[in-house]
């Protein structure tokens, strides 16, 4: 068989449709991470995670728009997963 084949991309469960844009801001912070365009009815929990990955911050989402408190934790690069059943989206956020 000679030719070109358009072989279609299969998805596993946990890669991210564009349509979860969640926005971390500011970003770089000195304290307190925003993170808006939550959508409550596919996620329901956000985890931080220092930069050794450790969990440091485990909260239930509330509401479209969370806030998190870093200024207990040194200053260094921190990753927000916000999960949901099947589906987590990460971003990486910078303390300063």
């Amino acid at each position: 068989v000679t030719g070109c084949f358009l072989i279609p991309k299969i998805s596993p469960v946990n890669e991210i449709d564009s349509t979860y844009t969640l926005s971390p801001f500011p970003n770089p912070t000195s304290d307190l991470i925003f993170i808006s365009n939550i959508n409550l009815c596919v996620f329901n929990k956000i985890s931080v995670c220092d930069s050794q990955g450790n969990i440091i911050i485990n909260k239930k989402i509330e509401a479209a728009q969370e806030k998190i408190l870093l200024s207990g934790f040194p200053p260094g690069l921190y990753t927000i997963c916000v999960h949901g059943k099947n589906i987590q989206v990460n971003k990486k956020i910078i303390k300063i």
